[in-house]
């Protein structure tokens, strides 16, 4: 890299291209196609929803008593019951990929089982009478 000497009248031009065009980038990078703008616009209004004296806020979430969620819940307890009984500290995610895991590598070893492989097949073996 070479300094510049004071005067130089092209790299001064090089410098003030650059922070005009940086200036340019930050200003044009700032700003929203209008049509684009409006569809947006026009979405947030059509799902918002006013809380007033007539309609007020929600004192808990939007369906957070359903019974879906009661059920979720409890099902959820019983895993976490589960896991405290089998003495493993994994939470329930982990239980449901190991067992996963388990279950895959079960198939594949019964997979590549000769017997398996002849039943695939449909061929009985030479030695069968």
């Amino acid at each position: 890299m070479q300094l510049q000497e004071p005067g130089d009248k092209k790299a001064d031009r090089y410098v003030a291209h650059s922070r005009l065009s940086v200036i340019e980038n930050v200003s044009e990078g700032l700003t929203v196609h209008e049509p684009t703008a409006r569809i947006l616009r026009a979405h947030r209004m059509r799902n918002r929803t006013l809380w007033d004296e007539t309609n007020p806020a929600p004192k808990v979430l939007p369906g957070s008593d359903t019974e879906a969620t009661k059920e979720g819940i409890k099902a959820l307890k019983e895993l976490q019951a589960q896991a405290a009984k089998s003495g493993t500290k994994a939470s329930p995610q982990d239980l449901l990929r190991a067992s996963q895991k388990a279950s895959t590598w079960k198939r594949a070893l019964v997979g590549a089982l000769p017997l398996q492989a002849l039943r695939a097949s449909n061929k009985q073996p030479e030695d069968h009478r």
